[in-house]
């Protein structure tokens, strides 16, 4: 419903989870840079072990559409409660190491020690 919303004119989302901290407009910019001259529909930070942090990518608006009406057709009609990793499957990824310095972009806070380590590295 969401897309449906979108400028017809607005070819790339991001893809972000709400608990992001060290999320930047860099990072978020060399996720769409990395989509240029690229066929993937999906760009995503990979972690040191090779892991897609796929809440943590911008995508194609037209590959979006299609992941999502794919997934919708293999669940019954819905989304709801889907894995994202369920949108990846199918869809050409362009994987993205981080090439900044400092802690990830993709490091989320889950627990109160997290946002302790996040408040250590932001001094």
């Amino acid at each position: 419903a969401g897309l449906a919303r979108l400028d017809p004119g607005t070819a790339t989302v991001a893809l972000l989870a709400a608990d992001l901290p060290l999320l930047t407009p860099a990072a978020v910019a060399e996720l769409r840079g990395a989509l240029d001259g690229s066929t993937a529909g999906v760009a995503c930070y990979v972690d040191g072990d090779g892991r897609r942090q796929q809440l943590c990518a911008v995508w194609r608006v037209s590959a979006l559409r299609s992941a999502l009406d794919r997934l919708a057709a293999e669940r019954g009609g819905t989304v709801d409660g889907a894995p994202v990793r369920g949108l990846l499957a199918g869809t050409t990824v362009r994987e993205v190491s981080w090439s900044g310095s400092g802690p990830p972009p993709w490091f989320d806070c889950d627990t109160d020690e997290d946002v302790r380590r996040v408040e250590e590295w932001t001094r």
